[in-house]
């Protein structure tokens, strides 16, 4: 039963078992853990299960959450207070909700979130981070890789001015000289939940590859560790990077803080750099084939650019710059593709000139060899 549901609050335990019951929209990863999730309440109310979710202090964590108001965007111009949707809630309530039996510490260690670009991680890590502050986790749980307390109480007061004031962005500024927040670790002996929660891309990330280390041994062996929660949105190799319905997976935010018209936009651009960046970033995939393909084309494109450099250096080429109106500019990439010949790759526009310079000197060489042609050196 949810506990302490006050009136007009928001049943953030039932928002959690209903998103890990409706499982359609999540990756293979996801699917994982909303069973462990289900599965876990249930071994709860055994005596041999070492932990329970903590409703009450659950609650209070997301409501605590949802008093912030929006920094950016169309919500922060209508000083609108952040409202988490279901997949948020789900990470909220298993961060802050599951506690060891034995000491009522929080159950997780380590906490990895990975999912597309936009989907609002940066903010969650902040949120977190400020939850975690306000209720005193930190104070137990952490101390600094050089050894500065202080540090927790600055940032502390940090968070806390950023929860009374709502036109503050949420960007952590570095607190101090010497007082480095990024290298904060776990205290030996404690139970916690992060193992570097203020780097935000450290855990909070579509960059590193942490949470797929993670679920990949979590694949073998059928379940996650009992210490570790991990959140990896991303498009199972199976999908169809095609098929934008498939994108939810890897942008659990999408049609809130990441457009579908920009993920359209994006799949859209063919360049190999281009394209890395949508199946990297916006679809969290770094296990794709496709991605493959666009590594080896990236690295031949990078080695005709070597190639080319070193043949500029070597020739003391040199850029010129040429003004041509409409007419010639058509007038020259006309001639760039005549001038190749049928079926052809066209000459580039430094190929043409450098060509026609050529040629053009041959010939001035001719008619200087010529006594009768020097009379008429006009082109």
């Amino acid at each position: 039963m949810t506990a302490n549901i006050k009136l007009g609050q928001r049943d953030y335990i039932q928002i959690a078992i209903d998103y890990a019951t409706s499982q359609e929209s999540l990756c293979d990863a996801m699917r994982l853990q909303a069973t462990q999730f289900l599965a876990n309440r249930a071994a709860a109310l055994s005596a041999e299960f070492a932990f329970r979710l903590n409703e009450e202090q659950a609650i209070k964590c997301c409501a605590y959450i949802e008093t912030h108001k929006h920094t950016m965007g169309r919500w922060a111009v209508n000083k609108e207070n952040i409202k988490l949707e279901p997949w948020q809630v789900f990470f909220f309530v298993n961060v802050f909700g599951w506690v060891c039996k034995a000491n009522g510490k929080l159950r997780y260690k380590k906490v990895a979130l990975s999912a597309g670009r936009k989907n609002g991680l940066t903010i969650m890590s902040h949120l977190l981070a400020s939850t975690a502050l306000h209720f005193g986790i930190y104070k137990n749980a952490f101390i600094s890789a050089k050894n500065h307390p202080e540090l927790i109480e600055y940032l502390h007061g940090r968070f806390e001015k950023i929860k009374q004031d709502s036109a503050a962005k949420m960007h952590l500024i570095a607190p101090a000289p010497k007082l480095r927040a990024n290298t904060l670790e776990v205290a030996e002996g404690e139970s916690m939940v992060f193992d570097s929660t203020l780097n935000a891309q450290c855990i909070f990330t579509s960059v590193s590859n942490q949470a797929e280390v993670l679920v990949e041994r979590a694949f073998k062996v059928g379940h996650f560790a009992d210490n570790e929660f991990i959140c990896l949105y991303t498009l199972d190799t199976s999908d169809d990077l095609t098929n934008s319905e498939m994108w939810v997976k890897a942008n659990p935010n999408i049609n809130v803080s990441v457009a579908k018209k920009y993920l359209l936009h994006q799949s859209e651009r063919v360049e190999p750099s281009l394209r890395r960046h949508f199946i990297l970033r916006n679809m969290n995939m770094k296990n794709s084939p496709e991605l493959d393909l666009v590594e080896k084309k990236r690295a031949a494109a990078a080695e005709r650019k070597r190639k080319s450099r070193e043949r500029l250096a070597k020739f003391n080429v040199k850029r010129v710059e040429v003004g041509l109106s409409e007419s010639e500019r058509e007038t020259l990439a006309m001639l760039c593709q005549v001038r190749a010949g049928e079926g052809k790759e066209p000459y580039s526009v430094d190929e043409y000139i450098s060509t026609l310079i050529r040629r053009d000197k041959e010939r001035l060489e001719q008619q200087l060899a010529n006594p009768a042609g020097v009379v008429n050196l006009k082109l």
